[in-house]
């Protein structure tokens, strides 16, 4: 029981090693991995293929494109031999958006071309992985900023608009006000009497 135990502890770590340094691992057929880095997969072949006589080749299916490196190249992978498998390996050297997706080892006999079996796997099928949760938001909160943003701005303007409109019109209102103040006072000042007397600014042609 404890050699069992210590045996599932170790596997775990190794897996959760093998995850972080960006390989794929038999124990898992999805994995998610960081944005703009590479990951790479290594075609499990002992889930179709036990024993064989002869070497063993790989084609591999990505989201992009079947048949890979055979039927068609792209730059943004890399197929390598390992453990005497042709094309065992598939690195994705940046990760982005376009290569998300279902990827596929068809397995061959490289002596019969006798095609033994295919495996699935899959890379942030969901979302990518992200070092912090800021990384995770960072899109959305630049999102809702720039909405915000167009929303704010049209709503400012039109406050400042009306703001300046109404500071307008009070300043003409006063200015207005000012006028007639002006013209009243001056009105009284006409009709207040000479110190001289009544007649002082009659004209002398008009006196009898």
């Amino acid at each position: 029981m404890h050699y069992s135990l210590c045996l599932i502890l170790a596997l775990t770590e190794c897996t959760a090693v093998l995850c972080e340094m960006g390989i794929s691992d038999g124990s898992y057929w999805a994995f998610q991995w960081y944005t703009g880095e590479s990951f790479r997969f290594e075609c499990n072949t002992s889930k179709v293929l036990n024993n064989s006589v002869n070497d063993l080749r790989v084609f591999w299916d990505t989201p992009v494109g079947k048949g890979f490196p055979n039927d068609f190249t792209d730059a943004r992978f890399e197929a390598n031999d390992t453990n005497g498998v042709y094309n065992g390996k598939l690195t994705v050297k940046d990760v982005q958006e376009p290569v998300h997706g279902v990827y596929m080892c068809h397995v061959y006999d490289a002596g019969t071309n006798d095609k033994k079996g295919t495996v699935v796997y899959g890379l942030n099928i969901h979302e990518p992985k992200y070092h912090t949760i800021m990384d995770k938001y960072r899109r959305n909160i630049t999102i809702a900023f720039i909405a915000t943003a167009v929303f704010l701005v049209p709503v400012a303007t039109i406050f400042f608009v009306w703001k300046f409109q109404y500071r307008s019109l009070e300043d003409k209102d006063r200015q207005t006000e000012r006028k007639m103040k002006r013209k009243y006072q001056g009105g009284i000042a006409s009709t207040v009497a000479s110190p001289e007397g009544d007649d002082a600014y009659e004209n002398p042609d008009t006196r009898l």
